[in-house]
């Protein structure tokens, strides 16, 4: 959901209490007499007849809450949680971003219902990250967090929501230069990006709306912009094989606004000329299009996989997609636009 402040104190906008992450020392708010033990990495505090777990994951800033207790809904991507210790905690879920329950047009009541039906009075784990004295929160305050529906946490909830077509994947602020593989925010992305990918093949829920272009066979399901290696997945939605050679062309918002002004744009992808003589998508399969640093030197200019599940293209080492808003547009062999993906989702395009 897009960003929103509130007058009133909402639960859980404080740290909560007594809670210290370092490599070396954890402690935990707890209620009377609390007995501690640091074990490979884990601490249990036992209190009062409830047990929490405060684990380190990948880095020792990485903290797990659970389980927590689903206190109440407030959209597709915003849940209040009964933490083990019994204080409320209003978290979003990072790296989705689902349609605002007043946004009738994209089911915004949709997405509040199938998360209701997968998470409320029920009990989930949190992994959120430490930073300083508070954890990672989006611009509206809400603790950002990376929530599972299973104590193993394999069980990712924004990748459910997605998959339905009723959330797609959003990942504001990154920067490349601070993003390594598995850095908090884009730990799940591999996951979420498979997620949207079957979601735009099905056609399944804002997939299926006019402005997602669902008679389109050749789509544009995500773009990974964040890093040295870009991608866009095109997917081939179709019941017939697609000719890539037959003169599409790809580029961004930048080179849009450039041959409407009259300008020579500068990202462009000529479909024409890469994939020329022949280059055949077949159905159901997709299209990975790279570009940015990355892209070893040997391989700019290359393709593989003409005619297999997995056609890939190393477009260019420079970057191409903007980290804080872009828009991709396919033009099909007529010269006519033929689909749009925009990011972040849920703006006017």
């Amino acid at each position: 959901m897009p960003w929103r402040g509130s007058s009133v104190r909402q639960a859980g906008d404080e740290l909560p209490r007594g809670l210290i992450c370092a490599p070396t020392r954890f402690s935990l708010p707890c209620r009377g007499r609390c007995v501690m033990k640091l074990c490979a990495g884990i601490v249990v505090a036992i209190a009062l007849g409830w047990v929490v777990a405060v684990q380190a994951v990948q880095t020792p800033s990485t903290v797990i809450f659970g389980p927590s207790w689903v206190m109440s809904v407030t959209d597709g991507d915003t849940i209040t949680v009964r933490l083990p210790n019994g204080e409320p905690l209003k978290a979003r879920y990072l790296g989705i971003n689902a349609p605002e329950l007043s946004d009738a047009e994209h089911s915004g009541q949709a997405a509040k219902d199938a998360n209701s039906a997968s998470v409320k009075n029920r009990n989930v784990w949190l992994e959120v990250e430490r930073t300083n004295d508070d954890f990672r929160r989006g611009r509206d305050r809400r603790v950002l967090a990376h929530v599972f529906s299973d104590a193993e946490r394999t069980q990712l909830v924004q990748q459910a929501l997605v998959e339905k077509g009723l959330a797609l994947i959003d990942l504001p602020g990154l920067t490349d230069w601070e993003i390594a593989a598995d850095d908090f925010p884009i730990r799940h992305a591999d996951q979420l990006i498979a997620a949207q990918i079957e979601a735009a093949q099905n056609r399944r829920g804002v997939w299926n709306l006019d402005d997602f272009y669902p008679d389109a066979d050749l789509a544009i399901a995500a773009i990974k912009f964040w890093g040295e290696k870009e991608a866009v997945y095109l997917i081939n939605r179709g019941s017939e094989p697609l000719e890539l050679a037959d003169g599409w062309i790809l580029m961004d918002a930048s080179a849009g606004k450039s041959k409407k002004e009259g300008r020579n744009p500068a990202h462009v992808l000529s479909f024409a000329e890469f994939f020329g003589p022949s280059c055949v998508l077949p159905p159901g399969e997709k299209l990975i299009i790279y570009s940015g640093a990355g892209i070893p030197p040997e391989m700019r200019g290359r393709i593989t996989g003409c005619g297999t599940g997995k056609v890939e293209v190393y477009w260019t080492r420079r970057k191409v997609w903007d980290n804080d808003g872009d828009t991709a547009y396919l033009l099909g062999p007529d010269g006519k636009l033929y689909f749009i993906y925009s990011y972040p989702p849920f703006r006017e395009r």
